[in-house]
């Protein structure tokens, strides 16, 4: 149920930049709505998830997957019946909020009660819901449907996981029971997010997430236009590059859950980092369209593992009682590299051109690395 709740999240992710020249065209928007609408959603992320600890605390987990499953699909269904883009902007906070929610409390459930693979596991199918979106809108297209078509199939998806959730419920209830014989469980009490952050470590680990999807966004957001314009690849060839990105993501996570079977967290992430450093390397010195797939694809591939392990980890670095805080911490300063990384570097690549984009991922890996050497040596010193 897990993993069909992490695919709901990432069902409505690609979605918008899918239909967003449909919705555009019908609604009259300006392009400028397009970056208040991510920056509505992404704030609407960080919100739920700086307020998840006191919510997972006052309703238990169950509940607060179930009431926010509801609020994606009225997000959904808020698409569905927009008619301006102020409607856009209020589905978007629902399904940002939702999404920050959800994301936080399942992320800190994981990491206290299953093992590492599932977390690169479920995180996998969040990558299959992200290419499962627009895939929704094509097939709407295709049966002579507007845009609005793709999101009644989605807002179907998610209500349909909702109602599979409801017969889930004794499980998790009894789940949370045992949780509750846990000497250093929730149990105790939670940590708030102002006693999280003066907990030693917690700003350390904060940055290096901050870090790695402010990577990831840079990637995301521009790595169509460096190769057309770098690369000088064709518009079709360009397009596929943010594909392939996110199928290097998805591939991945699923086969790191296998790796971490037999390899800890840390290694894998060593290894991760590697490869992502690897991949941008290549999109830097290289040349040609067989170049950029690799690159992309290498960088895509270090990108999998980084979150998903590290969230693992997290009950181990800062103790179970805080790891629900420190969570939702993570995932708020996630959504905030995603969303004013994007506003730095359009400014900077506006002034300096594109072409800079590997330079500028490179800083990111440097940080990334420096500050995964520092987490992993507290680790080291706390398993001591």
């Amino acid at each position: 149920m897990i993993y069909l709740v992490f695919f709901s999240v990432g069902l409505p992710n690609s979605m918008l930049g899918a239909a967003w020249p449909s919705i555009q065209g019908e609604l009259s928007a300006s392009a400028e709505w397009m970056g208040v609408i991510a920056a509505i959603c992404a704030g609407g992320t960080i919100l739920s998830s700086l307020l998840c600890v006191r919510i997972v605390n006052r309703l238990g987990i169950s509940r607060t997957i179930f009431y926010s499953l509801l609020l994606t699909v009225a997000g959904l269904i808020g698409y569905l019946a927009a008619s301006s883009p102020y409607m856009i902007c209020a589905a978007s906070l629902l399904i940002g909020s939702s999404a920050g929610c959800l994301v936080a409390a399942l992320n800190a459930y994981l990491s206290l009660h299953y093992e590492a693979r599932h977390l690169n596991w479920v995180h996998c199918f969040w990558g299959v819901g992200s290419m499962v979106g627009p895939a929704l809108l094509t097939l709407s297209y295709q049966m002579n449907h507007t845009w609005r078509g793709g999101y009644v199939f989605a807002a179907c998806c998610v209500g349909l996981i909702s109602v599979f959730f409801t017969f889930t419920l004794p499980r998790w209830k009894a789940s949370r029971a045992s949780s509750e014989n846990v000497g250093d469980s929730a149990a105790e009490g939670f940590v708030s997010n102002g006693e999280a952050m003066r907990m030693p470590g917690v700003k350390t680990i904060l940055l290096l997430f901050l870090s790695y999807y402010a990577a990831e966004s840079c990637m995301t957001l521009w790595i169509t236009s460096f190769a057309g314009k770098v690369y000088a690849l064709s518009e079709s060839q360009a397009a596929l590059m943010s594909s392939l990105f996110f199928l290097g993501i998805t591939a991945g996570r699923g086969i790191s859950g296998f790796v971490n079977m037999r390899f800890s967290s840390f290694t894998l992430v060593r290894c991760s980092a590697i490869l992502m450093l690897t991949g941008i390397l290549v999109l830097l010195l290289g040349s040609g369209y067989i170049m950029c797939v690799i690159g992309v694809l290498l960088t895509g591939l270090g990108c999998a593992s980084i979150n998903p392990c590290i969230v693992h980890e997290l009950p181990l670095l800062v103790g179970r009682r805080a790891s629900q805080s420190v969570t939702a911490l993570q995932q708020a300063a996630s959504s905030l590299g995603s969303m004013l990384m994007p506003l730095v570097t359009g400014f900077l690549f506006g002034r300096l051109g594109v072409a800079l984009m590997p330079w500028w991922m490179l800083c990111f890996a440097a940080a990334l690395f420096i500050l995964l050497r520092m987490v992993e040596r507290r680790r080291n010193t706390k398993v001591n």
